[in-house]
């Protein structure tokens, strides 16, 4: 439990790291089903200044199968996409890459599905979204769950 010993720590606090004192949770879900296309999700729009704290990322495979995987890519945009190629115009808020300057994907396989990421990243400007775009790598249904947790103001 954290407790004020001086009246003015907490104006001390949020003029040395300004961010909201709350934060929330935003989350997207796709169903990411085997094929050559990729599927994609976000979020509702939030506010103007938005800190993300922290991005989490679960798989829920309909039939787990520790030989088969899910690629997926976080993005962020203030744009409205239409269809999973749109969101490569956003821009990538976890970039992983192949060798010198090639973009990669995550690997999620069905056994090991958990990822967590602590961010502490400042977005500005317009309202943004936050999304992922995902491509399963093998038969069967996953279900990709990726929550945001932010802070606005």
């Amino acid at each position: 439990m954290a407790r004020i010993v001086n009246p003015s720590q907490q104006v001390i606090i949020s003029t040395l790291f300004p961010r909201g004192v709350y934060s929330r949770v935003v989350s997207c879900v796709a169903q990411v089903v085997a094929g050559p296309g990729w599927t994609f999700a976000f979020t509702d729009t939030v506010a103007q200044n938005t800190w993300l704290l922290k991005v989490i990322a679960r798989g829920f495979p309909a039939v787990p199968d520790a030989a088969k995987q899910t690629l997926f890519r976080i993005f962020t945009g203030t744009s409205k996409i239409t269809t999973a190629d749109d969101m490569l115009n956003w821009q990538e808020i976890l970039p992983i890459r192949l060798g010198a300057a090639t973009p990669a994907t995550w690997t999620k396989f069905d056994g090991d599905g958990n990822f967590e990421w602590d961010m502490n990243q400042l977005f500005t400007g317009t309202g943004r979204r936050f999304g992922v775009r995902c491509q399963r790598g093998a038969l069967g249904l996953d279900e990709l769950s990726v929550s945001f947790q932010i802070s606005e103001g």
